[in-house]
């Protein structure tokens, strides 16, 4: 499964509109409907309502570590923040700068799911089998609903009684966003005019490069770009090896503006992508989009590092501000669950 991160990259001083970076967008876009006689303006009306529709979902506050909507329900779901620091920043107008409890912890080290996978999915419902076996009766009462926006809900409160304090059930206890949600998610950019920046791992191209980005992304341009240049095996050549990345792309039908590769570690190779972008957004959102763990927060960090060095030729005083509050880098597999908004 694939889990995707937009980012916004910075603008130009020139440039008015706002940016995307890592994450759900912040802009949102209002729709006008006038009542007409005419076809094709009821049809052009219908479409903008569509994308101020789309943009209007991802505009709702997240958490800027991951993504995930800000929420004070579920405490064992993505997004959760207490209540009262909910009310507390809600009050001053700062839930833009909140940190959820699950990216807290996973700056502290700690592997906290949020994303299911195969095996999670298969375990939760061998648990749920076997307490409906177990007890029929409560598990009538708490049985998992078929279709629910995180898995795994169910199967941890039917069964948080029989094994408390397992580790692995509070491990799957989590809720779950599935792949296909993700995926929905990063369909709104079908509807907005953005440049995507596609990354792929160096270390595994073929299966993190995504062929079916097209179908997500719509006919926006696309700079291609690989990342962990720095793992790769000595004598290698930064040129082959991107000219081997867009000629794979290209046989996948996938046609991109320019491939380019980086080291987010050590920033080689991240001015000249940061250089090309700035070049080819032309006003437009920038979302930064890839698989699971092929670094696109790492990324995005050391995009806004550079555009906020006033030494390099990348310099953007809103990248600057930015900077400030960064998406959370983890080697967990899914750290980022949505749109994040950076303005640069």
């Amino acid at each position: 499964s694939s889990s995707s991160s937009w980012d916004r990259s910075g603008s130009r001083p020139d440039a008015q509109a706002s940016n995307r970076w890592a994450g759900s967008s912040a802009s949102s876009s209002s729709s006008s409907s006038s009542s007409s006689s005419s076809a094709g303006a009821a049809a052009k009306c219908s479409n903008k309502e569509r994308k101020a529709a789309a943009l209007a979902l991802s505009s709702q506050p997240c958490c800027y570590g991951c993504g995930a909507p800000l929420q004070t329900l579920a405490a064992a779901a993505a997004g959760y923040v207490a209540p009262d620091k909910y009310l507390l920043k809600q009050r001053h107008r700062q839930l833009s700068k909140v940190l959820c409890v699950r990216c807290a912890g996973l700056c502290n080290g700690a592997m906290i799911p949020a994303v299911q996978d195969f095996t999670q999915k298969a375990w939760a419902q061998q648990q749920a089998a076997l307490l409906q076996q177990q007890a029929p009766e409560t598990a009538a009462e708490e049985a998992i609903p078929a279709e629910s926006e995180y898995e795994g809900e169910g199967a941890a409160a039917g069964s948080s009684a029989a094994a408390e304090g397992s580790g692995q059930l509070e491990l799957l206890g989590r809720l779950l966003v599935t792949p296909e949600q993700l995926r929905q998610k990063i369909s709104e950019v079908r509807g907005v005019r953005a440049l995507v920046v596609l990354l792929v791992d160096l270390l595994d191209a073929s299966g993190s490069l995504m062929s079916k980005v097209r179908d997500m992304v719509g006919n926006n341009p696309i700079v291609l770009v690989g990342t962990k240049m720095d793992l790769l095996p000595a004598g290698c050549r930064p040129k082959d090896v991107a000219d081997w990345l867009a000629e794979s792309a290209a046989r996948r039908r996938l046609q991109v503006t320019s491939a380019h590769l980086v080291s987010s570690h050590t920033g080689e190779g991240v001015a000249a992508v940061t250089a090309k972008v700035c070049r080819e957004r032309k006003g437009r959102d920038v979302f930064v989009v890839g698989a699971a763990n092929v670094g696109k927060s790492a990324f995005v960090r050391a995009m806004l590092k550079e555009m906020s060095s006033l030494a390099g030729g990348n310099f953007d005083a809103g990248a600057l501000a930015s900077s400030r509050h960064l998406p959370v880098e983890s080697a967990m597999p899914g750290t980022t669950l949505g749109l994040i908004p950076l303005q640069a």
